[in-house]
């Protein structure tokens, strides 16, 4: 390595220093885990999710002892059957949209889509998706000056339009349209 520095200009300068806790560990026993290191390091833990970020965890699996490992932690994972309709509904209350309760609250979400309560765990919930047609997409086009700002700001009004075929959905650079008069002119046509 030094001599690929010496050629680009540069120095390696090597800085000794004390290891840390976990580096000692993996160095001590790396490609040598044996079963009673694998559980007196699962033993310094109580949760299985703390656990999981260690070389022992991995070693565990690999040796086949994981089951016994693991015993004595606690899983943050919830039962089988634990998401039942009601729960469900009093989790979904919690957050303003679908997206935000799909994100920060997953397996409540992923319980009411398998049990078809989705519908009914998001009946407060505002209707974020638009539904458009003609006289929506016209007043939508009529609010930006280009097809691209259009396209950013209601992209859904713009598909609509793409889709319906009321503007093109193509057009070469050499030929530019004459921007929103154009969109608002086939929008009418």
């Amino acid at each position: 390595m030094q001599e690929i520095a010496k050629l680009q200009g540069e120095e390696i300068i090597l800085i000794k220093r004390e290891l840390n806790q976990d580096e000692k560990i993996k160095i001590a026993h790396l490609g040598r885990w044996t079963k009673s290191d694998i559980l007196a390091d699962a033993n310094k833990f109580t949760t299985l999710k703390e656990w999981t970020k260690r070389p022992a965890y991995q070693a565990a699996c690999k040796y086949g002892i994981l089951a016994e490992a693991k015993k004595h932690l606690i899983s943050n994972q919830r039962p089988k059957g634990f998401w039942t309709k009601e729960r469900v509904i009093n989790d979904a209350k919690k957050y303003y949209s679908r997206k935000e309760w799909a994100m920060k609250s997953h397996s409540a979400y992923n319980a009411a889509f398998k049990n078809d309560w989705l519908s009914e765990a998001t009946m407060h919930m505002p209707e974020l998706r638009k539904t458009w047609d003609l006289e929506s997409c016209k007043l939508s086009a009529l609010n930006f000056d280009t097809r691209t700002k259009w396209q950013k700001g209601e992209g859904g009004a713009y598909n609509y339009a793409l889709r319906e075929r009321l503007i093109a959905s193509r057009y070469t650079k050499s030929k530019k349209l004459n921007e929103i008069n154009n969109v608002v002119k086939k929008l009418s046509g």
